[in-house]
């Protein structure tokens, strides 16, 4: 990935900026700010179905760093591409900006995020009665059919779960839809997934409401 990320800098050089392109999609991170340590998940679409996406990242003083991003796949069929990255310790404080280029589209996203400040508190999970999730309990490959209230109508969310070892995993739904301030969506746990307890966590990209969902795999 390394190797792949200065490729394609040098490549940017030589053209100029009239390579990045921009195409119908949006992006987004959470948190928005946090010290080192922090765990951010980004969410970005509009690139070609399946296409490889490299990222990196724009420090305050004007260099671009590369970065070991987490969970970091070609885009879905739908264009869509999910990572994370942690804070590494010692990193200075100030505005960064995660880049997420198209390789072959040439499409960039650009998220901000701030280092060195407190993370915002995000709003609190919905009471037991605004999610649920059926079945409840399933073993490997099963489809969960979740729900959740509160969100507005039609706004796009952050999705991932997070495993019984305490990690955290960016996931695609099968089906989601959110209307009338109800999120509706369904998706398959991994053949191989750990038995154990986990949560899936929608949040908000516009409300900031957060639901935290458990279930069970075993």
């Amino acid at each position: 990935m390394r190797y792949l990320i200065l490729a394609i800098l040098a490549a940017l050089l030589v053209v100029g900026p009239a390579a990045a392109q921009t195409a119908p999609g949006d992006a987004s991170v959470f948190p928005s700010a946090g010290p080192a340590g922090t765990r951010f998940s980004f969410i970005a679409s509009g690139f070609r179905s399946r296409e490889r996406v490299a990222v990196w990242l724009n420090a305050p003083d004007g260099r671009v760093l590369t970065v070991e991003a987490d969970q970091l796949r070609r885009a879905t069929r739908y264009g869509r591409v999910n990572w994370f990255w942690t804070v590494p310790e010692g990193t200075a404080a100030g505005t960064y900006q995660m880049v997420a280029h198209g390789v072959t589209s040439g499409v960039e996203r650009v998220i901000t995020i701030q280092v060195g400040q407190e993370p915002a508190q995000p709003a609190p999970a919905a009471p037991d009665e605004r999610a649920n999730v059926f079945p409840g309990q399933g073993r490997p490959g099963t489809l969960f059919r979740f729900y959740a209230r509160g969100y507005l109508k039609g706004e796009s969310v952050a999705l991932w779960v997070n495993r019984p070892d305490g990690t955290a995993q960016a996931v695609e739904a099968e089906r989601i839809e959110v209307a009338e301030a109800r999120l509706d969506m369904a998706w398959s746990a991994p053949t191989d997934a750990q038995a154990g307890r986990w949560e899936l966590v929608i949040v908000g990209r516009t409300s900031g409401v957060q639901v935290v969902i458990p279930f069970e795999i075993r």
